[in-house]
């Protein structure tokens, strides 16, 4: 397929560091109006005891209003700059200067299809060819672009994310929720949305779905992984703060029963303040052992962590090399 337009393979590959120079001010004001705050991993614990109580309601509950109790996955970000976009469309948005349509993000995924075919890499440990929604997984959870969104069914494991640093700046972080107890589960092949003859009139791009990723390898089960996708979004505006259709509500709605459950899923937003990363990161290492070696369990994450080419290793075991790229020498 001959794209339209530069497709996001003609520049490189922008790390989870360059998104901060890509988004205008309107990513933080639309979610600034609909997050709540912690201050620590108590407030955070609080604030999952909440969610938990609400999940855990039963159909017809005293004060709420449910047909089926919501499911929250979990998202973390480490920079609350940043919006809720894919790292295909993210990609294709500053290869355009502009918001990606879902024309420019099909073009592009049929790029990124072909070639990991063509590298083989569309084969099973076991034997077989992957599915195209298990190669877009696979290729996903490797740091390629895809539409996936990586999602958690782990809170902590979303915040152990929100709370890393970018070097040399300390940014706030975020975590978003989002209700999947409504969602389409997508597990077919050819890729569904490649059976839309009209995409302007598609539900594909009014609706998110979940991506349950086989268990390829470790990382995956390390991080209770899932993904969440859908087409661009059509309503005015939502497509330069998000690349999936989510209603997004403001927290306090969601736990004091004003959002009616079972209607529409509802996201919502928790911002982590950038002076409490630090003491947050070192609570969720000593109190439930979740740091870089738990959530990147395998040679590359071993790798890229000698290599520095992820998160900053302050924390990590002392290493001659390390210690003088983190100071600049």
């Amino acid at each position: 397929m001959k794209p339209t337009h530069p497709t996001s393979l003609d520049r490189p590959y922008l790390l989870e560091s360059d998104q901060m120079n890509t988004k205008s001010s309107v990513v933080p004001e639309y979610w600034r109006s609909r997050e709540t705050v912690i201050e620590d991993l108590d407030s955070f614990y609080a604030l999952i005891q909440k969610i938990s109580k609400i999940q855990a309601a039963s159909p017809g509950a005293p004060n709420l209003l449910d047909t089926m109790a919501p499911k929250y996955v979990w998202r973390g970000v480490t920079c609350a700059d940043w919006g809720l976009f894919s790292s295909l469309a993210r990609n294709v948005n500053d290869a355009l200067d502009r918001p990606a349509t879902e024309m420019d993000v099909q073009e592009d995924e049929a790029i990124v299809l072909q070639q990991a075919k063509e590298w083989s890499l569309d084969w099973h440990p076991n034997g077989g060819r992957l599915t195209s929604l298990e190669l877009l997984a696979r290729l996903q959870h490797h740091g390629a672009p895809t539409r996936l969104l990586d999602f958690t069914y782990s809170p902590f494991i979303a915040l152990w994310f929100a709370v890393q640093e970018i070097e040399p700046k300390l940014t706030d972080g975020r975590v978003f929720a989002c209700d999947i107890a409504h969602a389409e589960h997508l597990n077919s092949d050819p890729l569904p949305w490649r059976n839309s003859t009209n995409l302007n009139s598609s539900p594909w791009n009014k609706n998110f779905y979940v991506v349950t990723p086989p268990p390829l390898d470790d990382r995956i089960i390390r991080q209770s992984g899932l993904f969440l996708t859908g087409g661009i979004p059509e309503a005015p505006g939502l497509s330069e703060v998000m690349s999936v259709t989510l209603d997004v509500k403001v927290y306090d709605d969601v736990v004091s029963n004003k959002v009616r459950r079972g209607q529409s899923p509802s996201t919502f937003a928790i911002r982590i303040p950038a002076a409490q990363k630090q003491n947050i990161k070192q609570a969720l290492a000593d109190l439930h052992n979740i740091s870089y070696k738990t959530v990147y369990p395998d040679l590359q994450g071993f790798s890229d962590w000698l290599n520095g080419q992820s998160y900053p290793l302050k924390d990590s075991l002392s290493i001659p090399w390390v210690d003088r790229r983190l100071q600049g020498q």
